[in-house]
Order: structure tokens, then sequence, then C-alpha cells
């Protein structure tokens, strides 16, 4: 898996990735208790936490494809310039 995840994020998030995914976990088991219980007293506490880690997951992939994409364009405009 973390092979994988150093093609969407940048090392340097990768320790916030994965907090991230470790939230969503812990928040997973949560709601796997809340289901074999029966017991929805707590499902917007729990959704809102599954909700908030992926959208923290989601805001690092961007900013890889923006670094990537700015590495790219970097490149080209060299290349095109002085290549």
């Amino acid at each position: 898996m973390h092979n994988n995840l150093k093609f969407h994020y940048r090392n340097e998030d990768l320790p916030l990735v994965e907090t991230a995914l470790g939230q969503f976990l812990v928040a997973s088991e949560k709601a796997e208790r809340m289901i074999e219980n029966a017991e929805f007293e707590h499902k917007q506490e729990v959704v809102s936490e599954i909700l908030g880690s992926l959208e923290n997951i989601m805001m690092l992939n961007r900013k890889k494809i923006e670094e990537d994409v700015t590495a790219q364009a970097t490149a080209y405009i060299r290349n095109y310039y002085y290549g």
C-alpha cells in the first residue's frame, strides 16, 4: 500500500495521510460496532469523522496533483525557451 501512496501524495505529506487514514479506520470501526449493535444515536459523529478524514486525504491528493502539474508546466516552459 505504501508504494501506491507515493504516487498519489507528496513524500512530506505521507505522515499526514497515514494519520488521516488511521482516523478513517477508527471511525469505520465505530461504524461497524454501531451497525452490529443497532445503536445509531451517534451516527452523525461517526459520519462526520469519516467525511473529515476523507476530506483531509483528498486535500493532500490535490496538493500532489497541483505539484505534478506545476512541475510538468515548468519543464515544458524551460524546454521550450531554453531547450
